[in-house]
């Protein structure tokens, strides 16, 4: 089959910077990719949709690893038999020369594995052809701090997210008073934590615009880059 990938990081847009020549990304940004699917072929080109398909794999390699993590794009479920059930595909019929493509918010399906600071690589398989691979880097940064701070009030967030953020924000040199569930929490118990919450959380992104400015802070964040 006569069909290349391409793969791109469509969201953010821009980095922050770069480090060479891999571009870094705040913590807490959600990542999201576009890998394209094109028939370099005379023919038409007949596949199951990518946007349906098990087939469509992503592969993370955070740095030190040694082994890559693969993720399916389109995994099964359990429905309400507990069985396992594949998810409805189709096929498609690409023409010569053009494509198709799939979005890939990369928090959906390896959070654990590139949420952290770091370099990462990533690439895509489709029926045993592979894109390019695409380095990345996340780092905490300034701007990561209320977008950290979000994760951890929404009680609805994954929670090994909130988590990760919460021991991030608690790195700063002036930490926010924001606490996650103990365990056992009330009803009650919760409802008082979250107002608590709310209310400190104003008061310290409140005051961050100016205290990111401060020596203490700037020192810290050169401190975190990532090199």
């Amino acid at each position: 089959m006569d069909m290349q990938i391409s793969l791109r990081v469509d969201k953010p847009r821009n980095p922050v910077r770069y480090m060479g020549s891999i571009p870094i990304y705040p913590m807490g940004d959600e990542i999201s990719l576009v890998a394209e699917f094109t028939n370099k072929g005379a023919n038409d080109m007949k596949i199951e949709d990518p946007k349906t398909s098990q087939k469509v794999l992503l592969w993370v390699l955070p740095e030190g690893e040694i082994e890559e993590d693969v993720f399916e794009i389109n995994p099964g479920f359990i429905d309400i038999t507990g069985e396992r059930t594949a998810p409805i595909s189709h096929d498609i019929v690409v023409p010569p020369q053009e494509s198709t493509s799939i979005s890939i918010q990369l928090y959906r399906y390896c959070f654990e594995g590139c949420f952290p600071p770091g370099k990462y690589e990533v690439y895509v398989e489709f029926l045993e052809i592979t894109s390019h691979k695409i380095e990345y880097g996340v780092e905490f940064r300034p701007e990561s701090v209320p977008k950290l701070v979000d994760i951890v009030l929404d009680e609805k967030s994954n929670p090994w997210i909130r988590e990760q953020s919460l021991l991030w924000l608690q790195k700063l040199p002036k930490k926010p008073n924001i606490e996650l569930p103990a365990e056992g929490e009330t009803a009650d118990g919760r409802k008082v934590r979250e107002t608590r919450n709310r209310e400190n959380a104003k008061l310290f992104l409140k005051s961050w615009p100016e205290e990111k400015e401060t020596k203490i802070i700037r020192d810290f964040f050169e401190d975190m880059k990532l090199k």
